[in-house]
This record gives structure tokens, C-alpha cells and sequence, in this order.
């Protein structure tokens, strides 16, 4: 199928921010919902695939059956990332990324048999991505803070409680962020 807004049922004022999927072979038109993309950047968002075969991508979830194919996402100049390579490509842009709950284990090596260093979760412990990965594995180094930084009024080195580095899992076993990042700033 396709993405689009060109529908006959796409009318009002809310029109261009509604986007379809048309199935091509039988031209039913279906209203991809809001929780379907995620916030990749200040009002910048991307439609999430789950599922990759043979030049198409698969949107949505198990249950739907909406393909994409990756040639026409690329000839309408969108681009088709993996969110590992999304994460550690940005990581100069949105500097801090958060463990998503329950947290994660920092191991000593890119491998579920290493040495648990520290648990991270919560907004105190900053991680930051570096270029260097193993598999779905990303060398990390972590900044600990005394306080929340959106709200301390220490000022950026009195707030470390520690600095540590070593390896996170930053992808899970679907594909999906073990990690979320601010896309507006504190």
C-alpha cells in the first residue's frame, strides 16, 4: 500500500495533519492513528515499523498487514533507519538519553554474561552514546547527577555525583529504543 492525505474522507481543518494507508489491492483507506509515530525531534515525527522483508517494511503491529515498499518511502525522500543507528547517529543532537523502565543493566562487555556495573534508571542517570557498538550493543559513558539538571540549581560539574562507562543493550529484542531522549529541551 501507500501513505497519504489525498482521501476523499480526509476533510476539515485537521486535514493535513491526518495521514492514510491505501491498500493497494483492494483501495480500502485506513486513518494511520497519532500513537503510531513517535517524536524523533522538536515537531519532527516518524511511523514506526516493526517488521523488514524482501524491500518492504511493515507498519503498524502483528495484527495489521500494512506494507511499505522501501523503494517508494526513499523516492518520496523519506528515509528508512533502524533506531539503533537513529540513536547513536543523534547523539550530538539530543546529548541525553534515559533508561525506559524498568531500566537497564550498564555491563562491563556487549554481551547479557557480563559483569553488571550499575542499574540505570530515571532521569539521573544521563547516558551518553558513543559511535562504538557490538551487535545491538552500545558503548555508553554515564553521568550520574545529584540533582534533576532541568531543575538544579547546581551548575553543570557540582552536579556529578560519579561518571562511569561501559555497555547497554540500547535496541530490545523487537527492534524498539531501550531508551528515550527529550525532543524539546527540559
Amino acid at each position: 500500500g501507500i501513505l497519504t492525505r489525498n482521501v476523499k474522507q480526509n476533510s476539515g481543518h485537521q486535514a493535513p495533519y491526518r495521514i492514510f494507508f491505501v491498500d493497494l489491492k483492494n483501495k480500502s483507506e485506513k486513518e494511520i492513528e497519532l500513537s503510531n509515530f513517535q517524536e524523533i525531534g522538536y515537531e519532527v515525527w516518524a511511523l514506526k515499523y516493526f517488521e523488514r522483508k524482501n524491500g518492504f517494511l511493515r507498519i503498524i503491529n502483528k495484527s495489521t498487514s500494512y506494507w511499505l515498499n522501501e523503494s517508494e518511502i526513499v523516492k518520496k525522500k523519506f528515509s528508512i533507519t533502524e533506531w539503533q543507528d537513529f540513536l547513536i547517529n543523534n547523539s550530538d543532537i539530543f546529548f541525553n538519553f534515559y533508561a525506559n523502565e524498568p531500566g537497564l543493566d550498564l555491563l562491563d562487555r556487549p554481551s547479557n554474561e557480563g559483569k553488571i556495573l550499575k542499574k540505570l534508571s530515571g532521569v539521573l542517570d544521563e547516558i551518553h552514546l558513543t559511535k562504538e557498538k557490538n551487535g545491538k550493543w552500545s558503548k555508553v559513558r554515564v553521568v550520574k547527577r545529584k540533582e534533576e539538571p532541568c531543575i538544579s540549581d547546581l551548575d553543570d560539574e557540582d552536579n556529578v555525583e560519579y561518571k562511569i562507562e561501559g555497555w547497554i543493550k540500547i535496541v530490545n529484542e523487537n527492534g524498539l529504543p531501550n531508551l528515550w531522549f527529550l525532543t524539546r529541551g527540559c
